[in-house]
């Protein structure tokens, strides 16, 4: 449905102003690119950055949707591809050299010729970029007829050092029949499954099955999308490796670290995992385990306990404390 409505956004520019404009970007090379950072969510480093393209700002083809679109409409999407992944090439030499790219590639390039002579090469040793560090990132945006030929390509480029993602997986049927035929390095779920995983035991259980898939076949999930702090620590507990998302840092023209907030949440909530994973209840401290519940005087009546118990079916125990010192427990199973 939101492709079709982009459809019909691009369709309402007036055609032949839209293909101009569209030339001229890429004849002045104006597409800007910012980057998001990926996020070991065990320590905080960050491992690399995704490079997204935009137009130029104020333009009608600033958004990137409407500027993807426009080429495939136009049959430029070769030309908007190279311009963007030389744009993104050009800036990894300010990273930092363990740091990676990853960079969106439609299947479509992928086949084409053009692709297929190198020339991503060209640019990497222009500015002296070693492929080990490149990812190319796939998303089945458009129908792949042979898998089989599809994955002899990409064999071809990781035999070259290239790495592979699959993007936006969990989305629908045609993105795991991709997972399952690519072998990926990485796999980037995508944030409509990452979206509220706090609160929904459905997206927890998934999200653990594609863990063990990664597991299994040697690959690596990154979260997308994470833009909450309770959806962070989820994923944490889940034991997802990677992540990014607006609460990790919001895509920005330089490669920046991530907040001090960010990081020290990431860092408390796996230090309290190995704690409750390697504590049973004989050696955990009775601090981590014990909770902060409403006192009651010794004056209270026992139809306002009763009361309390009924309305709190989780309370097992109501403290009675007489000027700040306990005095006693009165215990559900026994009133």
């Amino acid at each position: 449905m939101f492709a079709n409505l982009v459809d019909r956004q691009v369709k309402s520019l007036d055609g032949d102003a839209t293909l101009a404009e569209l030339q001229d970007i890429l004849k002045a090379r104006s597409v800007r690119t910012v980057f998001q950072p990926i996020v070991s969510l065990v320590d905080g480093e960050i491992i690399g950055y995704e490079a997204l393209s935009r137009g130029p700002e104020g333009s009608n083809l600033e958004r990137p949707d409407l500027l993807f679109r426009a080429a495939t409409r136009y049959n430029l999407i070769w030309e908007l591809e190279y311009l963007c992944r030389t744009r993104a090439l050009e800036k990894v030499r300010n990273m930092k050299p363990s740091q990676m790219i990853f960079i969106n590639i439609d299947p479509r390039v992928i086949n084409d010729p053009r692709f297929q002579k190198g020339l991503t090469r060209d640019i990497l040793e222009k500015y002296q970029v070693d492929a080990t560090r490149v990812i190319f990132e796939i998303t089945e945006k458009t129908a792949i007829e042979d898998y089989r030929n599809f994955r002899r390509v990409l064999e071809n480029y990781t035999s070259q050092g290239y790495k592979i993602a699959v993007d936006d997986t969990g989305s629908g049927y045609s993105g795991l029949r991709l997972l399952a035929q690519t072998y990926p390095h990485y796999i980037k779920v995508d944030m409509e499954l990452v979206r509220d995983i706090d609160k929904d035991g459905l997206k927890q259980a998934m999200m653990k099955a594609l863990y063990d898939f990664a597991v299994i076949t040697n690959s690596k999930i990154i979260a997308e999308g994470i833009e909450t702090e309770d959806e962070l620590a989820a994923l944490i507990d889940i034991g997802v490796p990677y992540g990014q998302g607006y609460a990790l840092r919001r895509p920005a023209p330089g490669f920046f670290d991530i907040g001090p907030a960010a990081r020290q949440l990431i860092v408390a909530r796996n230090y309290k995992k190995r704690r409750e994973i390697f504590h049973t209840s004989l050696t955990i401290p009775v601090g981590d385990i014990a909770r902060h519940d409403r006192c009651f005087p010794p004056e209270t009546l026992g139809h306002q306990a009763l009361e309390y118990f009924n309305n709190n079916p989780n309370i097992l125990g109501l403290p009675v404390v007489d000027n700040n010192r306990p005095v006693g427990l009165l215990m559900k199973n026994r009133f």
